[in-house]
């Protein structure tokens, strides 16, 4: 083992675990994690990350850090979270190694950043304003219906819908206040793009996800993913694989990610980039760039593929070409939401029933009795994740059905 390269995974919450990512590396690469001040005061944590490989905590000087990497040895670097890529392209710029370039990390992480790029590079022109102090006036420079959301932010936390000068005001003010001031360089006033239900057909959702692979800025997407609808205001509530639009749709969806990967000037690395279906055509949610969440377990499900894996083997230098060929079924990983209010779970019945119907594989909840559920946690608010492979899709949208009856929750108000 000790003759494998030696990898370093810049540590946060995101879109892979420790142990999934201990486990996609056997035999491809040892594992060190990086950790931040905070994280080095969490036990739990610290006890999971050791179980995988040894930690290092990041120095407040990248240049310092970057030579205990050097010191250890290591031969790549790479994240799984979107809080992490601009760290991880600073080390990598120090230590030579190939990553996102630090401007593409700022495109990718910063919301108003990245519409810019998008509209000068001519990929999208969805209208975009930064703000850094609640409203006091509403100017026209502001559209609406808008989405209103952190600079920086993932998984649609502290996300909002503006449909009135009003409510942007508040949205605007609550992303100010209930996102932390280390990472908050605004709030963003974005254009709604309303998408065609019937795209993707009745049940599915309005939008899409692209995985895609880049080395030498040469981008295969090896995946379009489908979504489930969202829970108001904009939390997703699960992926698919293979998606359910056509074969002109997905060629349009893939044209516009090439596009805006190149308008981002994406180099290396992998990138999970969320797409929506209008009636206009394909527009650009949002280019991430990491694997996106969900992403191996759905597809590892019906592919003979391990997207994770493949992340791997990438950043050690290796010419991964990933072809999934032919879906074994449709793979699914349905997780749904928590009530639009504030609320504390008190219990959660019929997941045993869940984990008896035919198609699914796992089910789990996301939390224990206490929890609260605070939607604007985003995606992070669902209840549990159920996973699984089904024949059709027709047998994924009566499983869904049958999954919603068996969940009861039991719950609480609980105060903002």
């Amino acid at each position: 083992m000790s003759d494998l390269p030696l990898l370093a995974v810049n540590h946060e919450r995101g879109s892979a675990s420790p142990y999934q990512i201990m486990v996609a590396a056997e035999g491809l690469c040892r594992l060190v994690f990086l950790v931040d001040g905070t994280q080095a005061r969490d036990e739990a944590l610290l006890t999971m990350l050791r179980d995988c490989g040894p930690v290092l905590q990041l120095d407040p000087d990248p240049a310092q850090t970057a030579r205990s990497l050097e010191k250890l040895g290591v031969d790549a670097l790479l994240t799984y979270s979107d809080y992490r890529v601009s760290s991880t392209a600073r080390l990598a710029a120090l230590m030579g190694l190939p990553y996102h370039s630090e401007g593409t990390a700022r495109a990718l992480t910063r919301k108003d950043v990245q519409r810019t790029l998008l509209r000068e590079g001519g990929a999208d022109d969805t209208a975009c304003v930064l703000r850094t102090e609640p409203l006091e006036t509403f100017g026209p420079d502001l559209p609406l219906p808008a989405v209103v959301k952190p600079a920086t932010g993932a998984a649609s936390r502290h996300t909002y819908l503006a449909n009135t000068p009003a409510e942007c005001a508040r949205a605007v003010r609550a992303v100010l206040e209930g996102v932390a001031a280390a990472d908050r360089p605004g709030a963003v006033v974005e254009q709604l793009l309303v998408g065609d239900t019937s795209v993707a057909g009745e049940g599915w959702g309005d939008h899409v996800s692209v995985e895609s692979m880049v080395r030498d800025g040469r981008a295969e997407h090896y995946a379009v993913i489908g979504k489930f609808p969202l829970a108001p205001p904009f939390r997703e509530t699960g992926h698919f694989a293979p998606a359910t639009i056509s074969a002109g749709t997905r060629s349009a969806v893939l044209d516009l990610t090439t596009r805006a990967l190149k308008a981002l000037d994406v180099r290396h690395g992998a990138t999970h980039t969320e797409i929506k279906l209008t009636p206009a055509g394909p527009r650009v949610i949002e280019v991430n760039g990491r694997l996106g969440g969900f992403v191996d377990k759905v597809l590892s499900g019906c592919y003979a593929v391990s997207p994770l894996r493949s992340t791997i083997a990438a950043a050690l230098g290796h010419d991964v070409r990933l072809e999934p060929g032919p879906p074994a079924g449709v793979s699914f990983v349905y997780s749904p939401p928590a009530p639009q209010a504030l609320s504390r779970m008190d219990a959660l019945h019929g997941l045993d029933v869940i984990r008896s119907l035919d198609g699914v594989r796992e089910a789990y909840p996301l939390g224990l009795p206490g929890r609260l559920l605070d939607w604007r946690d985003g995606s992070g608010s669902a209840l549990a994740d159920v996973w699984g492979v089904v024949e059709d899709h027709e047998r994924l949208r009566e499983l869904v059905l049958q999954i919603e009856a068996a969940l009861r929750l039991e719950h609480s108000p609980a105060r903002d």
